[in-house]
């Protein structure tokens, strides 16, 4: 069999991808994604023909994105291991081999590969950041200086959807980034700007990466952004159309630099507005509720800053935030509520009286709603009437470990961790 077979096997050979059996299409991609990888594994990389053989295989790969859901695909590339080598290897080797626009196809893997917070560690800890950093430049092509650009947002967002902290923030910083960010930052691409800001707000909010960051002169592009940019460049879907989670966004709000502040309530504003707040509401209360958002964005509302406060109140009506719910603290980061009851205490992973279960890694905790939603705005619209979860007995919550939802509801019912 000629080796381009593998990438283009015969029709009768193929699941029809409009098929029933949806099952058998999933399979048959699975399958190619691993003989996809097993014979890049394999390739000459001085055989000029090898090379043309790389290129088409991340075209092939790129393809089988659109046969199955973007992070079931990320995650089958991710998982692959042979001889000690995992996909993530043999992506970033393949951009550090063929560049740009070569390796186009292989940075969009990445791509989605570094947008699932499961896989970001290991993303930075195989050296895409420093394969993406050595691609920066002002002739980099369009589509490969987006692609770049996302990539490295996604592994330096400051927490990931699963509400735990970047560990590798000050590492990303080390790589250069900073020298390579003003690239983007003047970028044509109002997409391009707004992603390295977002880059850039986020490894500000590191302790540790602040002064540098202050020194860098950069944060002004945040408010450049913030108050320059159009509201015909802002409404294309590519910007705010498409995210998995916005803890790139909602981790920013503890910040106390303004100009962090500005920008992460300017874009939660775009999130929050009438034409996106019915794909993004939920979304939102559940990642505000994990850095004590909707206590943050009153706290903004009083700043100093008249861009700050101005920003905070458009976001408290456009999320209809008012003092109708008490509002806890995170337990990760505030001081127990004292006001808890003992009862209330009591009825913490309680049967009794229980009518939902909330459900994380196929554990179940027993809750009331009542308890559930007094205290966390997050609960109290999700089972609002315009919610799926209103009338249904369990919740879940793909999005958390059961030890991270386990904590929350004992601090909702204990007020202690």
């Amino acid at each position: 069999m000629d080796e381009m077979d593998l990438l283009a096997p015969d029709d009768d050979e193929q699941p029809n991808a409009q098929a029933d059996d949806a099952a058998s299409v999933l399979e048959y991609v699975a399958e190619t994604i691993k003989l996809m990888l097993e014979r890049v594994m394999v390739l000459d990389p001085d055989d000029p023909e090898d090379t043309e053989l790389h290129i088409a295989i991340g075209a092939k790969l790129y393809d089988g994105m659109h046969l199955m859901e973007p992070e079931s695909f990320a995650d089958k590339i991710a998982r692959f291991n042979k001889n000690d080598k995992t996909g993530i290897d043999i992506v970033v080797s393949s951009i550090n081999k063929l560049g740009a626009p070569n390796g186009i196809f292989w940075l969009h893997i990445m791509w989605s590969i570094a947008a699932c917070w499961q896989h970001k560690g290991a993303c930075f800890d195989k050296g895409a950041v420093h394969a993406c950093i050595n691609l920066v430049s002002e002739a980099l092509g369009d589509e490969a200086t987006m692609a770049v650009a996302t990539i490295i947002q996604n592994l330096s967002e400051h927490i990931f959807n699963n509400a735990e902290r970047n560990p590798n923030q000050v590492k990303i910083l080390q790589t250069g980034v900073l020298t390579k960010l003003p690239v983007f930052l003047s970028s044509k691409s109002t997409f391009v700007r707004f992603i390295s800001c977002n880059t850039l707000a986020n490894l500000a909010v590191c302790d540790a990466n602040r002064q540098e960051i202050a020194e860098s002169g950069l944060l002004l592009h945040l408010i450049k952004f913030t108050r320059e940019t159009s509201v015909a460049d802002l409404s294309h879907d590519q910007i705010y159309g498409s995210w998995l989670g916005l803890g790139p966004h909602t981790g920013l709000l503890p910040s106390d630099i303004e100009e962090v502040q500005e920008f992460a309530l300017f874009n939660l504003c775009q999130f929050a507005d009438p034409k996106r707040k019915e794909k993004y509401e939920k979304m939102l209360w559940r990642d505000l509720s994990m850095v004590d958002g909707p206590v943050r964005i009153q706290d903004l509302a009083e700043s100093t800053n008249p861009h700050v406060a101005k920003l905070a109140q458009k976001l408290m009506s456009l999320l209809d935030i008012t003092p109708k719910y008490p509002v806890i603290r995170n337990p990760k980061s505030a001081t127990p509520n004292t006001s808890i009851s003992f009862a209330d205490a009591a009825l913490f992973g309680n049967d009794q009286f229980s009518d939902v279960r909330v459900v994380a890694e196929g554990k179940e905790i027993p809750a009331h709603r009542v308890i559930l939603a007094s205290r966390c705005p997050f609960f109290a619209g999700m089972f609002s009437s315009g919610f799926h979860e209103a009338g249904k007995g369990a919740v879940e919550l793909p999005e958390l470990s059961y030890e991270t939802l386990h904590a929350v509801i004992k601090f909702i019912y204990t007020g202690k961790v």
